[in-house]
Formats: structure tokens, C-alpha cells, sequence
């Protein structure tokens, strides 16, 4: 009988986040990995609060008995401004204060951690910086260079290239694909129930 190597997943996010964070001012102090074990994360949570002024969790965020990425800091009183946001991808990002410090949730799969890094960390740096949100969150008009279907019930980011001048979605949109991530270049906004769009209609596109 053949005999099958176990699957093997790179670990991306902390490299992905931490290379965004730094474009947006961040002194990365380091990352580090924790068990799904409660007790031992709220000491992560704990040393974490003492020498930073941003936290930074990834995975864990959704609703099984085993996230904790919340209860990890509630005993350093984690007080969250937003548990969810109905957008694709990313809907389990979350954001609170633990300690009078800023503790930001991300989810795990890689496309849906950069996508709301970008979305919420880069604007969250900006304002620790003395800067505007708006001004990481330049939105702007592009031509299409191929048709879209009309968007789901959430507002939507997909992942973007351009092509010959106009702006083409890539291929693959799931939120677990790394290879087909470090292709994109930028993010188009679909809102929520967004009708068809032909190829050469005009859509919000920001830098990724």
C-alpha cells in the first residue's frame, strides 16, 4: 500500500501581516504561535498588552468552542467597539481595547487576513500616526477590463490585477488560495446586491 506524506501547510499570515503593518508605520515587535489551550494564551494576552500599543490575533475568530481569540483577553478586560463586519472576505474581524490597548482580530485563512489588514490595521496605524484613515484608503475609479456577475448579500473585495490599462479580478477569489493572493495588486469594491457590471464600466479600486 502507498504510503502518503502528510499535508503540509505554509505558515504566511504573521509574514503578511507583519510586512503590511510595517508599511504603515508599525515597529513589529515580533509574532509568536499559541496553543488551543485557554490559560496559556491568557498569558500570552497578558505578556502581549505590556510592551505593545497594537495587538495583532490571527485565526480563532469565528464561533467554535475552541476560538479564543476573544477570551484570551478577557481577563485584561477586553472591551470590543465590533465583533463582526458582513463583508467577503473577512466577516470574523474583530476589533476591541484590552488594558487601554488596541487588540485587532483578524481571521485565519491568508486572503481574508491581508484583505482586512489592509481594510482595518493600515487606517487603525494611520490614526496612531497623527494621519487620516482616508488618506490609506484612497478609493478610486478604474475601467473594467473583463465582465462581473452581480454581487452576494455582503459588501465584497476581490482580488485584483491590471491588465493593458483596466482593472481584472484574478482567477481565483477563495480566501484560502496564497498563490493566487500574492497576485493581486488591488481590491475592487462590489457593495452588497451590486447589479452586473459589463467590462469598460468604471469601479472602486484601492492599492493593495
Amino acid at each position: 500500500m502507498a504510503q502518503h506524506q502528510p499535508l503540509s501547510i505554509a505558515e504566511s499570515v504573521p509574514f503578511g501581516v507583519s510586512a503590511l503593518a510595517e508599511d504603515y508605520g508599525a515597529d513589529v515587535r515580533g509574532t509568536c504561535r499559541g496553543a488551543d489551550d485557554l490559560p496559556s494564551l491568557e498569558r500570552q494576552a497578558r505578556e502581549s498588552l505590556k510592551g505593545s500599543d497594537v495587538i495583532v490575533v490571527t485565526g480563532g475568530a469565528s464561533v467554535g468552542e475552541r476560538d479564543f481569540a476573544k477570551a484570551m483577553f478577557a481577563p485584561s478586560g477586553l472591551e470590543l467597539l465590533f465583533a463582526k463586519v458582513a463583508i467577503k472576505p473577512g466577516k470574523p474581524v474583530w476589533l476591541g481595547m484590552a488594558e487601554g490597548k488596541w487588540v485587532i482580530g483578524l481571521p485565519g485563512n491568508p486572503t481574508s487576513a491581508m484583505v482586512t489588514a489592509r481594510l482595518f490595521l493600515a487606517p487603525l496605524l494611520a490614526l496612531l500616526h497623527g494621519r487620516q484613515a482616508d488618506e490609506v484608503l484612497q478609493w478610486k475609479l478604474h475601467l473594467l477590463g473583463t465582465a462581473l456577475p452581480a454581487s452576494g448579500d455582503r459588501l465584497t473585495f476581490m482580488r485584483a490585477n491590471e491588465t493593458a490599462g483596466r482593472i481584472t479580478p484574478i482567477c481565483n477569489q477563495d480566501s484560502g488560495a496564497q498563490a493566487a493572493l500574492r497576485l493581486a495588486r488591488f481590491l475592487i469594491r462590489r457593495d452588497a446586491r451590486e447589479t452586473e457590471l459589463a467590462a469598460g464600466e468604471q469601479v472602486q479600486v484601492l492599492a493593495f
